[in-house]
């Protein structure tokens, strides 16, 4: 953030307006630049020189939103406590700058931002799954010795066998499949137990029963663990 920000953070810290984080958020967005890509200053000289070209802006760059918007840019990476939602850092790079390779940047700077002793209360990093892979997940780990928490992109997981009664494999999308090879139906959540409840399609009224075989209809209490640091484990109850 600039000198005046920062400093008025670490001042809200140490007063305990901003309490102590177990969590951070990290995303990113863009801020329009207001300058030509690839853009040169000119030196003055009206003949052919030698002088060194520089640019009219060091930090900008091309970003590609979509494939209708495009934007010649400047990316902010923004660290904001999961509790305050308050921000706390930033840092900002390149536009086309891929936002994978920006955490490392984004964490040190963190750290320079913020008191020791408030970072050591830091646990997890949350992000986007563009961030999910095993480099970031070790720079988190060796830069803040937290853990980052960011969503797996199904499409690089398998389906997962399940080792239980009456269940075959755990979808990768986390929806299990019963003994018949059907996609259990989410029915609801039970909070005094902690426990995802699924039933058979056979329940379902919105699906056609008319090519639905199933060996034996039923209903299962699938327990959740609630723990930020662990992946969805499924028990049969």
């Amino acid at each position: 953030m600039g000198k005046s920000p920062t400093i008025n953070v670490q001042f809200n810290i140490e007063q305990g307006i901003i309490e102590k984080e177990e969590q951070l958020a990290v995303d990113t967005t863009h801020v329009e630049a207001e300058a030509t890509l690839n853009a040169h200053r000119k030196c003055g000289h009206s003949e052919p020189c030698d002088c060194p070209k520089i640019p009219t802006d060091d930090n900008v760059g091309l970003m590609r939103k979509s494939n209708t918007a495009t934007y010649i840019a400047h990316k902010v990476a923004l660290v904001c406590g999961v509790k305050s939602e308050l921000p706390l850092s930033r840092s900002i790079f390149k536009g086309g700058q891929h936002d994978a390779t920006t955490l490392k940047t984004t964490l040190e700077q963190v750290k320079q931002d913020l008191p020791e002793e408030w970072v050591k209360d830091v646990q997890y990093v949350s992000a986007d799954g563009i961030y999910q892979n095993k480099e970031n997940q070790e720079l988190t780990k060796g830069i803040l010795q937290a853990k980052l928490l960011s969503p797996i992109n199904p499409r690089k997981i398998k389906d997962q066998e399940l080792n239980s009664s009456r269940m075959t494999k755990l979808h990768k999308y986390g929806v299990p499949h019963c003994i018949s090879g059907h996609r259990l139906k989410l029915k609801g959540f039970d909070t005094s137990k902690e426990q995802y409840i699924w039933i058979c399609p056979v329940f379902d009224l919105s699906i056609s029963k008319r090519d639905l075989r199933v060996q034996q209809p039923v209903i299962f209490n699938i327990v959740m663990e609630l723990k930020l640091e662990e992946q969805f484990v499924f028990n049969n109850h």
